[in-house]
């Protein structure tokens, strides 16, 4: 028995439907990569920290505060 065998229309046909399921591979790449460019800016970029003992300072501006409200 011989494998019936595809005229070139059909194997067009049969080629431009494969387009789909790359489609959504490489849009998870694109976002898997954007993440980690985000991730990676995220771990080297600015820490957040204003000043050094921030929370003495919180305590001592919560003291003059205190004394500015003791003024009036």
């Amino acid at each position: 028995m011989e494998k019936p065998t595809l005229s070139a229309e059909e194997r067009a046909d049969l080629w431009a439907n494969r387009w789909v399921p790359w489609m959504f591979v490489l849009a998870f790449l694109v976002v898997g990569a954007v993440n980690a460019i985000f991730v990676y800016l995220a771990i080297h970029s600015h820490t957040g920290l204003v000043t050094e003992q921030a929370y003495e300072k919180g305590l001592a501006f919560n003291q003059t505060l205190a004394k500015a409200e003791a003024m009036q």
